[in-house]
């Protein structure tokens, strides 16, 4: 399997990590129980149906100021003329963080390359309130950043044609922290320092200018 990169991760990737930590599971496991990683829950609704059984690995590693989330779906050799059609929900546990960045990849098997995954995300269960959607683009990594909240709702599909394999897709995501009302509070501060120090420069200067 290739490795996956998002240029999202990059500015996740100039702080070092802190801590990561991975689980493996397999669908049918997923679909009976949630899966929590640190602060992270993924929540199986519905689809798949026809992943039997596939591997399934959740990663989570923290930076300094964010956390990126990797789903990983490994499915078994041959999976061809098929859909993939899955519904999950992604619930962000602590607070102080929401989602702030998310990416697609497909890894395309060696029967060719001519489909592309889809993933939208919504406000809402059922497909209501679409916030976003990313198209790999014959297995191309795609990804885009912005403010998601703490609760979406994942669908991903896909069409499988004869003649055309899938091996696995990956899921990315970034979690950003809040800024904390005493933050804002201290930003303010300096702003207002810096406002202060510019006027009391203009007044010296007009001054020495008169003189």
């Amino acid at each position: 399997m290739k490795k996956f990169t998002f240029t999202l991760m990059a500015f996740a990737c100039l702080c070092v990590p802190a801590a990561a930590a991975t689980i493996n599971t397999t669908f049918d496991a997923w679909t009976l129980a949630p899966v929590v990683l640190g602060d992270k829950q993924f929540t199986y609704i519905a689809g798949g149906s026809n992943f039997n059984n596939a591997a399934m690995t959740f990663t989570s590693t923290v930076f300094p100021t964010q956390i990126v989330h990797d789903v990983d779906v490994q499915f078994a050799p041959g999976l061809t003329n098929t859909t993939i059609d899955l519904d999950y929900s992604i619930l962000v546990l602590n607070p102080l963080f929401h989602i702030s960045g998310m990416g697609l990849d497909a890894q395309i098997g060696a029967l060719g390359t001519n489909f592309d995954l889809t993933k939208t995300y919504y406000n809402s269960p059922g497909h209501v309130g679409q916030i976003a959607q990313l198209t790999s683009v014959n297995g191309g990594n795609v990804s885009i950043l912005g403010n998601f909240g703490q609760l979406i709702y994942v669908h991903v599909t896909s069409t499988v044609p004869a003649g055309n394999e899938i091996d696995s897709f990956r899921d990315g995501y970034i979690q950003s922290s809040v800024p904390e009302p005493a933050s804002f509070l201290l930003a303010g501060f300096g702003v207002l320092g810096l406002v202060s120090l510019n006027w009391v420069r203009r007044r010296a200067t007009a001054k020495s200018d008169r003189l």
